[in-house]
């Protein structure tokens, strides 16, 4: 900041960060705040009149330059970015020792955006590091540094389509679930279905095209043209995200036993939440044009990835405990196959017991009729 051009007079002046400094005459003053220093001046009392009236001005124009707002400030970024590359780390760490393997491209996807996030966040400290020599706060600054670039721009847009590919695979591992080979409504509406999955992935194709324009329109003048890019990208955003969420709830009412539900009820409530949080503030960048809050891409890249393992979890515990229950099946019908067998042998073998005892009374009788018969010769 040029504040000779700003303060033009018979005076040198400079600007403090917070922290202490000397005087000339061995005071130590500390200094907690952003402030000017005048020195060399040819008339104080006038210097003290021009800072009187120009005192708001000068607050208002000059000082608060130096720190950011808390909401969007450096230090929330900071902790943001902190927070999601040890989440995306956790994932990867569950991936790797979960019994019940992942989808190939699910498990190179997190990996890809684990390393993309902490590759980042040693850029970002790098910045931060900065500043802090500096004794400033300056978001415009790491903005322009660190999101605009493009090792930061095409890495997302490649991580984006990545997403999408393991969101349409779980898309298709769901729909394969209403496939049915007796009735013909199932077998209608599984084609619907295959159908619908279709058209969603045309869908998400556009979503990551148009979202890439996004980005690299975000750094241009042209209003005009990044409202529009917004508004399509706002528009095919919602459709993919209504199609899943129609998708799952089917998924969960038509294809899930009860008892199922209720054992895993926490797990789609928590998936649920991540998904709609997720959606929420895809849409949110989306709208926002004018003031696109970039460094919030890997929040919701995260909270994105965690709905798929989530989901991916609950429809692998499903098909785990549908073998279970359909071996159970099995066994209880071999059992009761078995034992109407046993039944029906041991109701023969009754059977042919009686017979011999009539035959051994009807000889006795007969042997002594005989007897009989002899004496009365």
């Amino acid at each position: 900041m040029d504040l000779a051009h700003i303060f033009q007079g018979n005076f040198s002046v400079f600007q403090l960060e917070p922290g202490s400094f000397n005087l000339s005459d061995g005071t130590v003053v500390d200094n907690a705040y952003p402030s000017l220093f005048f020195t060399n001046a040819s008339d104080w009392t006038a210097l003290n009149e021009y800072l009187s009236s120009y005192q708001a001005t000068i607050i208002d124009t000059v000082l608060p330059l130096t720190r950011d707002d808390f909401h969007d400030s450096v230090i929330v970024i900071s902790f943001v970015l902190c927070t999601v590359t040890v989440g995306f780390w956790l994932l990867f760490l569950v991936q790797s020792i979960a019994t019940e393997k992942r989808p190939l491209h699910l498990q190179l996807t997190t990996t890809l955006l684990a390393v993309f996030s902490t590759i980042i966040l040693v850029r970002f400290t790098c910045l931060m590091r900065e500043e802090f020599d500096g004794c400033f706060q300056d978001r415009i600054m790491v903005i322009e540094r660190l999101f605009n670039k493009l090792y930061y721009t095409v890495p997302v847009c490649i991580l984006r389509a990545f997403t999408y590919i393991s969101w349409y695979s779980l898309c298709d591992r769901l729909v394969s679930e209403f496939r049915t080979r007796t009735a013909k409504s199932g077998n209608k509406m599984y084609r619907c279905l295959v159908a619908a999955n279709v058209v969603n992935a045309v869908f998400m194709v556009l979503v990551v095209v148009f979202t890439s324009l996004h980005y690299f329109s975000t750094t241009k003048k042209n209003h005009y043209v990044r409202y529009w890019v917004n508004v399509t990208v706002l528009v095919f955003t919602s459709l993919v995200c209504l199609y899943i969420w129609v998708l799952v709830m089917m998924f969960w009412l038509l294809r899930v036993d009860r008892r199922f539900k209720f054992e895993n009820l926490g797990l789609l409530v928590t998936t649920f939440f991540c998904y709609w949080f997720n959606t929420g503030m895809q849409l949110m960048g989306s709208a926002l044009v004018a003031r696109d809050p970039r460094w919030m891409v890997q929040v919701n890249l995260f909270f994105e990835i965690l709905s798929i393992h989530l989901l991916v979890d609950f429809v692998s515990g499903l098909e785990k405990y549908n073998r279970k229950t359909e071996s159970h099946n099995i066994v209880g019908r071999e059992t009761i196959a078995a034992a109407r067998k046993t039944s029906d042998m041991e109701t023969r073998m009754h059977g042919s017991g009686i017979g011999l005892e009539l035959d051994g009374d009807s000889e006795t009788i007969s042997n002594s009729s005989d007897s009989e018969a002899e004496q009365s010769r």
